[in-house]
Order: C-alpha cells, then sequence, then structure tokens
C-alpha cells in the first residue's frame, strides 16, 4: 500500500473512500495482531477458553465454486504454516478448481496411511481405486484396476517419484490431476501432452493434528480428525482364525473405508480394492454396492466396514460372494446375531471398536 499512498499524497487524492480503505486495513491488521497474541498465550500457558480465533487470508481465485453457477474462493489459514495448500506446488496445468482442491486433499489423506509403494484414485470426494504394491506402477494398475470406469476424469495421488514407464500409462487416461513427490524432467515431457490435466508436487508428511470445521449457518461445528490407529492388542476376533497375512489385507480395507462417506464398505483382496460401495442410506445398499463391482473377483477377499451391520442380512449377502473375513466396529444391539451368523458361515470377523463414520 506505501507506493500507493505516497502517489495518493503527491497528487493530492487521498480522498474519502480511501481513507476508509486504510482505516478498515489498519483495523484489520491490529486485530489480527491482537488475535496472535492470545493465541500464542493460549498455546504457551495450555489454557482453554471459550474463544478460537482464525486468521485467514484470500489466496488465489477459483474459477467458480462447486459448480459454474456459484462463486468460489480460498482463504489461507495464517497460524497453520504445514498446509495441504500451503506446500502443494503446480507444475502444470489450469488453476485448480474448488473440486478439485477438495478431491485432491481427500486423496492426500487418505495416501498418507498407506504403506508406499501407493496410489489413491478419487471420484467426487471418495476414493474408487486404492492399492499397495510393490512397485508404484503396480500400486496404479491395481487401483485403476479396482474400478477404471470411476477413474475417468479422476484425481489420482502417487506415493513415489513417477517414473516414464508409469507416465504412458497414466496418459491412456483422463485424469484431472496426478499427484506425486517429484516427477523428473522427461517425465514432464510424457505428462505435459495432455494440456487440461493438472501435475502436483505433494509433500508427504502432515503436520501436527488438526480441527475439522462444518459450516452451519453462519456457526461451526468443530472436531478432532478422525485419527484413531488399530491396536492389534484391542482387536477382538469373534469368529474364526486371525493369521498375520489376513490381518494386513484387513487393516489395509479399513484404513480405506475410514475414507470413503458413510454407509461405507470397502471390498479387497492383496491389498487393492475391488468394490467400494460409499454414500448410502443403509448399510446393506452399501454391501451390495461394492460386492457387484467386485463381482467374481470378491471370492476369498476381504470387507470393511466403517459402522455396525445392524442385521445378518449384510453377512449373508458377503457370504454369497465368498468374503472370507469382515472386520467392523461393531456396537450393535444385535452384535450376538451377526457374529453368530458369521461363524455359521465360517467367515472371519474382527471388531475394533472404532467407528470411522464420515459425512
Amino acid at each position: 500500500d506505501y507506493p500507493e499512498f505516497l502517489r495518493r499524497v503527491k497528487e493530492e487524492r487521498v480522498d474519502l473512500e480511501y481513507k476508509k480503505y486504510l482505516a478498515l486495513k489498519a483495523f484489520e491488521f491490529v486485530t489480527e495482531y491482537d488475535a496472535l497474541i492470545a493465541k500464542t498465550l493460549k498455546r504457551r500457558f495450555q489454557l482453554d477458553t471459550e474463544r478460537l480465533f482464525l486468521s485467514l487470508k484470500k489466496g488465489p481465485p477459483l474459477r467458480y465454486g462447486e459448480n459454474p453457477h456459484q462463486k468460489g474462493w480460498v482463504y489461507i489459514n495464517q497460524d497453520e504454516k504445514g498446509t495441504f495448500l500451503r506446500t502443494i506446488k503446480k507444475l502444470w496445468g489450469k488453476e485448480l478448481s474448488y473440486n478439485n482442491i477438495l478431491d485432491a486433499y481427500s486423496a492426500w489423506k487418505l495416501l498418507l496411511e498407506l504403506n508406499s509403494p501407493a496410489c489413491v484414485i478419487v471420484k467426487h470426494n471418495n476414493p474408487c481405486g486404492v492399492a499397495e504394491g510393490k512397485t508404484i506402477l503396480e500400486a496404479y494398475e491395481k487401483a485403476l484396476e479396482g474400478d477404471p470406469v470411476s477413474a475417468f476424469g479422476g484425481i489420482v495421488a502417487l506415493s513415489e517419484e513417477v517414473n516414464p514407464e508409469l507416465a504412458f500409462e497414466l496418459n491412456n487416461i483422463f485424469l484431472e490431476i496426478v499427484m506425486a513427490p517429484s516427477f523428473p524432467d522427461e517425465v514432464l515431457s510424457i505428462l505435459k501432452k495432455k494440456k487440461n490435466r493438472r501435475l502436483l508436487i505433494i509433500p508427504l508428511k502432515k503436520g501436527r493434528g488438526k480441527l475439522e470445521f462444518r459450516w452451519v449457518d453462519g456457526d461451526f461445528l468443530v472436531e478432532e480428525e478422525d485419527s484413531a490407529i488399530l491396536d492389534r492388542e484391542t482387536l477382538r476376533i469373534v469368529s474364526g482364525e486371525l493369521t498375520e497375512k489376513l490381518l494386513k489385507e484387513l487393516v489395509f480395507a479399513y484404513k480405506v473405508v475410514k475414507h470413503v462417506r458413510s454407509n461405507a464398505i470397502v471390498v479387497a483382496k492383496d491389498k487393492g480394492t475391488l468394490g467400494i460401495g460409499a454414500g448410502q442410506m443403509n448399510r446393506v445398499q452399501a454391501v451390495k454396492i461394492a460386492l457387484e463391482n467386485a463381482g467374481k473377483k470378491a471370492e476369498g477377499a476381504v470387507l470393511a466396514s466403517d459402522g455396525f451391520f445392524p442385521f445378518t442380512d449384510s453377512i449373508e449377502l458377503a457370504h454369497q460372494y465368498g468374503i472370507k473375513a469382515i472386520i467392523q466396529p461393531g456396537g450393535s444391539v444385535r452384535d450376538e446375531e451377526v457374529i453368530n451368523k458369521a461363524r455359521e458361515l465360517n467367515i472371519t470377523m474382527v471388531l475394533t471398536g472404532i467407528r470411522h463414520f464420515r459425512h
């Protein structure tokens, strides 16, 4: 503002409207500084008060909001230095859209929970293909195979540097965004052939646990992010036997289902998703969708549920498709019926005690 201010003073153009602008900006700076002092003392003294201060600054422009008729903006939190939007770097492509940011963030959060090499494909804020592999190419191919139809126009997040072989595979499908920790020059020359695709460099480390906010007509719901981790010692094996290999398969599926809109079901095998049922109003419908998407591949696979099973119908349906193990939080008044049905059908069942609803 100083060059503009000096120019106006020199030209005697410091009118009332400009004074209003400067006054408002001055009060914003003072307010932000006072809030910073309060937040620093709160953190230093480890005291909890009834007020929460946010310092937000308008960031890069968005073409529009969730839909073209809606305006959209990004506001950057000045109190957090290592956020997703502050640490990503766009190497190629158009500006990120509102939906791009939501989907990219969703893919990144899930990717950080997986063992590398790993790949996450997201569409409409839900994972549609997720896999771990021996190589990053294998992880991508397994993730894509999980739902190649939904992957079209989606976002791919990769845990390792993109190599030329993978780059050529990525060019075989339309993708909005490809995200990875690095892109060598030879890979960029391949991927840049798709002019409408964005290429993002992403960090593979997340900052400290954060709060999550939901706007409710001018007010906010605030909660801790869902960072619960499964503990082998607290798992309850209520049906069948649990081998170490089977446990790893179940843990993988449970990591994925945590990031799917509720009611959520994930069918997986060999650390790759085969079918995902997302956002259904009843659980058995989510089970049907996931199993139908998996088809015959569901034979010998595992199934993860973000919430408990209220009835035995989902267990019976899983058995029809050959599911060998189920992981779920438990907690239903009909848990005993559900467990007995799993025992009757020789399905291994593990209760976690941790629900993963996502709305």
